[in-house]
């Protein structure tokens, strides 16, 4: 009868001990993939094996299979599934060899909502929006460019004919209040030769303004055409 007791003990201890190898084994394969493959930062692991199961390992890699198998489906179209499948797992496995791995994880673990939503836009571009179809995108992307290039342009004309016509305008004054002193009797003549070159200047003056002018309208009846 004293061996029952003694036995139980024993069974007891065995299943402690093995109880403990099995945490350590755990915390051992824990420290290993977190830290040493994974390259995950310290501070953003909790401890909590299932929660850092999810929000480290399993939340990040569907956000980087979607994401690479698009990217793959979206530049290697012409190419079998399996070429790119075989390419996306090749990036995955140089991210993570790189020890960039880490610093995705924790980014999707802070920001994961978003990673979905853009992953999700990704997968949605690269399944079904074909390469011609993302031809034109990008051309219609040209003309929406280059039509709010075209109104840039004709406001910037705009505002250089609006300064032309109103420096036309002063000139035109100065040169009638410069011709009504010229023919002012009481105009000494040493005076009148003064104010007749500056008369001639500003007439060239406005001549090289309205030369300006016509100029700028071409220019904008040429965008306006197009």
């Amino acid at each position: 009868m004293s061996i029952m007791p003694a036995l139980e003990t024993t069974l007891g201890i065995r299943t402690i001990l093995n109880n403990k190898i099995q945490k350590i084994t755990m915390s051992l394969f824990t420290d290993m993939l977190f830290y040493d493959i994974l390259r995950i930062p310290p501070e953003a692991v909790t401890g909590v094996f299932l929660t850092d199961f999810i929000n480290l390992i399993l939340l990040p890699t569907i956000v980087l299979i979607i994401f690479l198998n698009a990217a793959a489906h979206l530049f290697l179209s012409g190419y079998s599934k399996k070429w790119q499948t075989l390419v996306a797992v090749a990036f995955y496995l140089v991210i993570v060899t790189q020890g960039w791995y880490g610093s995705i994880a924790v980014a999707v673990k802070n920001y994961v909502i978003l990673f979905l939503i853009f992953a999700g836009i990704t997968f949605f571009i690269g399944r079904f929006i074909t390469p011609k179809q993302v031809e034109g995108i990008e051309g219609m992307g040209r003309v929406v460019g280059g039509h709010i290039e075209k109104i840039k342009m004709l406001r910037q004309l705009q505002k250089e004919l609006q300064y032309r016509e109103g420096e036309v305008k002063r000139l035109e004054r100065e040169i009638v209040d410069l011709r009504r002193r010229i023919d002012n009797p009481a105009t000494p003549a040493s005076e009148k030769d003064i104010l007749k070159q500056e008369m001639l200047r500003k007439e060239q003056e406005k001549t090289l303004h309205v030369a300006e002018i016509n100029k700028i309208k071409w220019e904008i009846r040429k965008l306006k055409s197009i």
